[in-house]
């Protein structure tokens, strides 16, 4: 049975970096941002991939 816990733990710390280091769609919007580096054309397309990036 300690195996079975080891490898669970094991398991779930791998998930936990997968999570951490996988661009998600927010992280990205924030790089391309005004905070960023400005890669939008306009603050209507920055807008619209915000809601998009919040959307998931």
């Amino acid at each position: 049975m300690p195996s079975f816990y080891r490898m669970a733990a094991s398991h779930d710390l791998c998930n936990r970096a997968i999570e951490l280091y996988k661009d998600n769609k927010l992280k990205v919007w924030l790089e391309k941002s005004y905070w960023g580096s400005r890669t939008y054309k306009n603050p209507e397309e920055e807008q619209m991939q915000f809601e998009l990036a919040l959307k998931g």
